[in-house]
C-alpha cells in the first residue's frame, strides 16, 4: 500500500512537472525568414504611427508648415518615440517617400495622381464619392482601362521605393451599398496587386460607424482593416469598451479574407468637452491602444498627427503618450513582439470579485453587453504574457485562475518601473483593476 500511495505521488507530481513545462511551452523566436525592416506580417515591424505625420499647422485649417518645421515637428516624433510607420499625408503624400526615407520609416502611399491631391481620370477626380457621382452622372460609366493606366503612371513614378509599405486606396469611406463605388475599389485593389512590383497590402480608411456586415463588403480586396475607433469623438468617453468591440468588428468583418489583418485608429485631433479631462488623456491612449492590441489588432496608425487650430496644447499631451506607448511597444521591451508572434490561450479564467459584471452600451441601434476586462494570454519565450485592460470607469477586483501549482511560478509586473518576481503557488491571485487601467503581467518560473 505504502508502494501504492509513493507511486500515486509521484506520478502527480510528474503530472503537475509536465504541465508546466506544456504551460509554458510556445514559440521562443521571432520568425527568422521575417525581414528586420519590413511592417507584419511582412516583416518584424509592428506597424505604429500617425496620420499626417508633419502635416497641418497650428494656425488655420489647410495651411501648411514650413519645410523646417514639418522636419523639426517629424524629429520630435522620431526622437521620442519608436514609431515606424508615416501614415496617409494628404496634402503631403508627394513628400511622403522622402520624409519617410529622411526618418528611416516606412510609408503609407495614397493612390493619387503624381503630383496632384486627387486621383484624376479623364478630368474627374475618382479619389472622391463626389467626383465619381460626376463622372457617373456625366459619363454613365468609368473609365476602367483609364483607370489603369493612371495606375501604372502612379507605379512607374513610385512602385520600386521601399519605403512604401502600404497602399492607401481612394475614395475614402466607400459606401459598399453604391454598386460603382464598390467596383471601382475592386477594379483598382486588383490592379495595384498585379501592377505593383514589391506586391504590398492594400487598405482603405473606413468610417467610425461601420459595424462587421458593412466591412464584409470590403475583404476582399482589402488586406488591412482601417476602421475609424475615436471613442471620444463617439461620444463613448465613459464607455472605452467601444474601442474593444470596434476591434472586434474588425476581425468578424475579416475573417474569410486569407491573411488580412486589422489595425486599431485611435484618435487624436479633438480637445475633451470637459477641460477637467485633460489629465485623463495619457490614460485614455494607453487604454485604447492596449485593448486594441489586447483584442487582435495588428498595427496602430493614430489619427491624426496633423496640426489644429485651438489644438496644440493638448496635442502635446495626447502625442507624448502615444509615444510613450510605442516605446514600450518597440523600443527595448519589445513588448510588440507578444502580439505579433506569441501564441493566443484561453486555459485561464478572470473571474470578478468585485465591481460591474457587465457594461451596457450602444452602437447605433444596436445594444450590446460585455464584461469589463479584456485579456490577451500569449505564450512567448517560456513565459505566459497577460495583457488585460479595465474598460470600465469604476475599480474593478478579479480573481485570476488556472496557473500551474508551485512556489516557483509566480508573476511580473511588466510595467512596473522595478520589476519583482511575486510568487503565486496556488494557481490563483487577486487582481484590482483602476477605472481604465492596463497591466502587463509576465507569468513564468523562477529556477
Amino acid at each position: 500500500m505504502k508502494r501504492f500511495f509513493a507511486l500515486m505521488i509521484c506520478l502527480c507530481l510528474c503530472a503537475m512537472a509536465v504541465d508546466k513545462k506544456t504551460f509554458f511551452s510556445g514559440p521562443t523566436e521571432v520568425p527568422a525568414n521575417l525581414p528586420a525592416n519590413e511592417l507584419f506580417p511582412k516583416g518584424q515591424l509592428l506597424p505604429f504611427g500617425f496620420y499626417s505625420f508633419g502635416g497641418g499647422s497650428d494656425s488655420k485649417r489647410g495651411e501648411l508648415l514650413t519645410e523646417e518645421q514639418r522636419h523639426a515637428d517629424q524629429d520630435y516624433i522620431t526622437k521620442n518615440g519608436c514609431i515606424t510607420l508615416i501614415g496617409p499625408a494628404y496634402e503631403l503624400n508627394d513628400c511622403v517617400i522622402a520624409d519617410a526615407k529622411r526618418s528611416g520609416l516606412k510609408c503609407a502611399y495614397t493612390m493619387h495622381s503624381i503630383g496632384k491631391n486627387q486621383f484624376l481620370v479623364d478630368g474627374y477626380n475618382l479619389g472622391s464619392k463626389d467626383g465619381i457621382a460626376k463622372m457617373l452622372k456625366e459619363k454613365g460609366e468609368p473609365n476602367w482601362e483609364g483607370i489603369r493606366a493612371e495606375i501604372a503612371n502612379i507605379m512607374k513614378a513610385v512602385g520600386n521605393s521601399p519605403e512604401i509599405a502600404v497602399w492607401n486606396l481612394v475614395p475614402e469611406e466607400v459606401r459598399p451599398w453604391k454598386k460603382q463605388e464598390i467596383a471601382i475599389l475592386k477594379f483598382v485593389a486588383k490592379t495595384v496587386r498585379e501592377l505593383d512590383p514589391l506586391k504590398r497590402p492594400c487598405a482603405l480608411y473606413l468610417p467610425n460607424h461601420y459595424g462587421a456586415g458593412t466591412m464584409k463588403n470590403f475583404f476582399p480586396p482589402l488586406d488591412i482593416s482601417w476602421r475609424g475607433m475615436y471613442v471620444n469623438y463617439a461620444g463613448k468617453k465613459d464607455k472605452r469598451i467601444w474601442a474593444r468591440w470596434c476591434i472586434e468588428q474588425q476581425l468578424v468583418a475579416i475573417k474569410d479574407q486569407p491573411g488580412a489583418v486589422c489595425w486599431g485608429l485611435p484618435e487624436m485631433f479633438k480637445n475633451p468637452k470637459d477641460p477637467a479631462d485633460v489629465k485623463n488623456i495619457p490614460t485614455w491612449v494607453r487604454h485604447d491602444v492596449y485593448v486594441a492590441l489586447a483584442a487582435g489588432a495588428k498595427g496602430i496608425l493614430i489619427f491624426s498627427g496633423s496640426r489644429r487650430s485651438n489644438f496644440a496644447e493638448n496635442r502635446k499631451i495626447y502625442l507624448d503618450a502615444y509615444l510613450q506607448v510605442s516605446k514600450e511597444l518597440n523600443g527595448p521591451k519589445a513588448l510588440a513582439q507578444i502580439y505579433m508572434f506569441g501564441e493566443p490561450k484561453n486555459d485561464l479564467t478572470l473571474s470578478i470579485t468585485e465591481g460591474p459584471e457587465s457594461i451596457h452600451f450602444n452602437n447605433q441601434k444596436t445594444e450590446i453587453n460585455a464584461p469589463p476586462l479584456c485579456m490577451s494570454n500569449m505564450a512567448w519565450k517560456n513565459a505566459r504574457y497577460l495583457t488585460i485592460v479595465n474598460s470600465c470607469d469604476q475599480q474593478v477586483t478579479a480573481m485570476l485562475d488556472g496557473l500551474p501549482y508551485g512556489s516557483d511560478v509566480g508573476i511580473e509586473d511588466v510595467m512596473a518601473e522595478k520589476p519583482s518576481f511575486m510568487v503565486v503557488p496556488e494557481g490563483n491571485t487577486e487582481l484590482v483593476f483602476k477605472p481604465w487601467e492596463v497591466k502587463i503581467l509576465k507569468v513564468y518560473c523562477k529556477e
